[in-house]
């Protein structure tokens, strides 16, 4: 009795280790495999990305390149408030990665952004767009960084490649002041700010009439930053973002907003001849959006020859 109990126990136990074995190596076979079909989509989304989706967000997805292509290299953490609540992307999509499938699915209406899926009309099967939307997401950095998990050379690469594409939509414009601003305000502006009075979807005030003396609908003559509307305080506030004047932000009037400060990201590469050339373009812009206004200086005064507005 004494030696079939003993026998017994000893088979349970070792059946509990061996199948503590395999639960063990079953998980890490199963985590490699996952590993491996990511980095198969990641693999594979890289080449689709850069054929259908550089030439708008960049390289390294930085956004800002053309047609107002919004940064999709930081998701998580760049959404900020729009990932919360119960209208919010987590709700909505159940996760960020879903979300970014069904945008480059569906496209974002009133955008540039395109349909890009085979079933609407695009070029895209499914399959690819997974693909892509795991590529983007292969740079999300952790939760609260603020840095995209890319490499300083792919960075330096992409920001070589923003410069020729750049480079070449601004030898298509015209060389005036508002053929240039037209230019920069497409690459870096469009796909935040509206050119009227309405709030975007991200949302960002619409700009329209921000050089006049009444202002945006959003902020009157103000910036967000409590400064008064002037040439030389939108260069500071678009050079150095809304981060750099958190604890000066001011309410928006009633109907306009909720906005994110810290959205407004800073745009240190562009000179001040650059920013120039974008007041001269967005002043010409009146709260519905129409550019029935004179086109101005940093100064505030009128440009010789209206800034090269069409006659």
């Amino acid at each position: 009795m004494t030696r079939n109990l003993t026998i017994a126990t000893v088979f349970l136990l070792a059946s509990t280790l061996l199948l503590g074995y395999i639960w063990v190596r079953e998980n890490s076979v199963l985590a490699a495999r996952t590993d491996r079909f990511e980095g198969t989509l990641v693999t594979h989304g890289a080449r689709d990305y850069e054929q259908y989706c550089a030439s708008c967000h960049g390289l390294t997805g930085e956004g800002g390149v053309a047609s107002g292509a919004p940064q999709i290299n930081n998701l998580p953490n760049t959404l900020g408030t729009r990932l919360d609540g119960p209208t919010g992307i987590v709700a909505k999509y159940g996760t960020i990665r879903n979300f970014v499938e069904s945008t480059i699915t569906s496209g974002v209406r009133g955008t540039a952004m395109p349909r890009w899926s085979a079933r609407l009309g695009g070029p895209l099967r499914d399959d690819q767009i997974k693909n892509i939307a795991a590529y983007v997401q292969n740079w999300w950095g952790p939760a609260g960084s603020t840095a995209p998990n890319i490499s300083a050379d792919a960075a330096a690469a992409a920001a070589a490649y923003k410069q020729v594409v750049q480079a070449a939509a601004s030898a298509g414009a015209p060389d005036t002041p508002i053929g240039r601003g037209t230019a920069i305000f497409q690459a870096n502006c469009a796909s935040c700010h509206s050119l009227n009075e309405k709030d975007s979807g991200v949302p960002a005030p619409g700009l329209g009439g921000l050089f006049t003396a009444d202002g945006t609908a959003a902020f009157g003559a103000k910036l967000p930053n409590g400064k008064p509307v002037s040439g030389p305080d939108f260069i500071e506030w678009v050079k150095q973002g809304g981060a750099a004047f958190k604890a000066q932000a001011i309410q928006p009037n009633q109907g306009f907003g909720p906005y994110l400060i810290e959205a407004m990201p800073p745009f240190a590469s562009l000179t001040d001849a650059q920013l120039a050339d974008l007041i001269a373009f967005i002043s010409t812009h009146d709260r519905t959006g129409n550019p029935t206004l004179p086109a101005l200086g940093v100064d505030g005064q009128p440009l010789p020859d209206g800034g090269g507005a069409a006659k």
